[in-house]
């Protein structure tokens, strides 16, 4: 079976933003099995995340991780999966779309005291484009994640780089509870690989 994951950002739930939209589509118009999954978020906003939990979390699911997989993420969701599908041992999986993905404190006053348990390592930026087939990156010019953060991201990988106008950071107060942009580059993918 084809599956999808759909990866939250940083104090996220399955239901926020387009998630849920983007799912129903999917599963709708596609064979697609989509998997949204909660990952450990702090009680408190500006409370930390840690990525040996969110690992864990992951690995529940890891028997559906093969190569008819695809990976979508939004925010903190990037940098996570990147680190995760090398620390998993992951083989190889068909797609991963990256919607305002950062690996630096960049935007931070001090971004040093911001580094967290999901920057302590460098990307295996190598590894990466081994097991992905195909990376695309949604970027806003209007973000709060300065561009250069999905430009940088998709040079290391030579991925496709998605810019979107005035997207802000791609959520429900940006005005995305619907992603069709994202959507249609999924399904013609999904179709190539059909």
């Amino acid at each position: 079976m084809r599956n999808l994951f759909i990866i939250h950002g940083s104090n996220g739930y399955p239901e926020e933003n387009w998630f849920p939209w983007l799912k129903h589509e999917l599963e709708n118009k596609t064979d697609l099995r989509v998997i949204v999954p909660q990952f450990p978020c702090p009680p408190e906003e500006g409370g930390k995340h840690y990525y040996s939990e969110w690992l864990s979390k992951l690995k529940e699911f890891q028997k559906d991780i093969h190569p008819d997989t695809t990976f979508v993420t939004h925010s903190r969701g990037g940098v996570f999966i990147m680190h995760a599908l090398v620390d998993l041992g992951i083989a190889q999986i068909s797609n991963l779309f990256m919607v305002a993905p950062w690996i630096q404190y960049r935007w931070y006053d001090n971004p040093q005291e911001s580094v967290d348990s999901f920057h302590y390592n460098p990307i295996d930026w190598a590894k990466l484009k081994q097991i992905v087939q195909h990376i695309e990156i949604f970027q806003s010019d209007n973000d709060m994640i300065p561009v250069e953060e999905g430009v940088g991201i998709s040079a290391m990988l030579k991925a496709h780089l998605e810019m979107v106008s005035k997207a802000g950071h791609f959520n429900t107060s940006a005005g995305y509870q619907e992603f069709p942009l994202l959507r249609d580059h999924i399904l013609l993918r999904i179709q190539k690989l059909s």
